[in-house]
């Protein structure tokens, strides 16, 4: 009994009993900056990510005007090369056609007609010669015109 009425217990009781209230009052505090914390890293990580889903956002959209934009360039750089495909292929068509009227045998006009005495024409075939004619071919630069190169890159 004499323990119980000591000074020196209650004061060492008196100190366990601080001790404890504030090892408690400690960890409480622990545990709310931990949930201040969580909270706060969350409220950063929502802003982080609205900012990145914003920019991303922008990212797509100039990337998709862009493809649109080079699209577009291509549609019309098509267009250009089907149109001088076209051009091409109707003057190689052209030439052709005059190739051949040129290199192929042309009947003479009154053949298989009776003549003056009486008598029937043979069949005569005409091939004409391969010189060209000074009217129907384009000048060169050896020749004082424009070369064909020259054209394309006015018509360009």
């Amino acid at each position: 009994m004499e323990l119980v009425s000591s000074s020196e217990f209650w004061t060492i009781v008196a100190i366990v009993v601080s001790a404890l209230g504030l090892q408690h009052a400690v960890k409480t505090d622990a545990r709310r900056e931990r949930r201040n914390l969580r909270t706060e890293i969350g409220k950063r990580f929502e802003e982080v990510e609205k900012r990145l889903t914003e920019q991303i956002g922008g990212v797509k959209q100039e990337l998709g005007h862009r493809i649109e934009r080079m699209g577009d360039l291509m549609n019309g750089n098509h267009r250009k090369v089907s149109v001088g495909l076209a051009e091409t292929k109707a003057a190689v068509s052209a030439l052709s056609a005059k190739l051949d009227e040129r290199s192929s045998p042309r009947r003479l006009e009154g053949v298989g007609l009776p003549s003056a005495t009486g008598s029937v024409a043979s069949e005569v075939s005409v091939r004409e010669p391969s010189g060209g004619y000074s009217g129907d071919e384009p000048e060169g630069p050896e020749d004082g015109g424009r070369d064909i190169e020259d054209e394309r890159l006015d018509q360009a």
